[in-house]
């Protein structure tokens, strides 16, 4: 069991600063979802449940610059890769999220607008 401090401070509920022993966090987001820096510095994406204590917490995937393992020497003939040797990685959870909280920001203002047509 350790003692450790923590003071947070917000400013209009979006953007939070958290100030630990560690140093200092940022997060943006609404109630139940955000994305920040930790104060070590390691990026995050947390969704809760407010009221409940459940809450999922995804810190990003370090990059390792591992040397790339050659099977045979590359042909003088053949066509480079257009990314060169840095091949697009799959996605993870934080970017399925962010896919879908990306549109739901951009088709809001739509779905707004319709639900006032409608109910005029």
């Amino acid at each position: 069991m350790g003692l450790f401090f923590r003071k947070r401070f917000s400013i209009l509920n979006l953007l939070r600063f958290s100030l630990t022993g560690a140093g200092l966090g940022v997060s943006l987001g609404v109630r139940g979802l955000r994305a920040g820096i930790s104060s070590s510095g390691r990026p995050y994406f947390a969704a809760y449940l407010p009221g409940t204590g459940l809450y999922l917490r995804q810190f990003a995937h370090a990059h390792h610059s591992a040397p790339m393992h050659v099977i045979a020497p590359p042909s003088p003939l053949a066509i480079p890769h257009p990314l060169g040797s840095r091949l697009p990685q799959p996605h993870g959870f934080c970017y399925a999220v962010g896919y879908i909280v990306g549109w739901a920001m951009i088709l809001s203002p739509v779905a707004v607008i319709a639900w006032y047509i409608t109910h005029r």
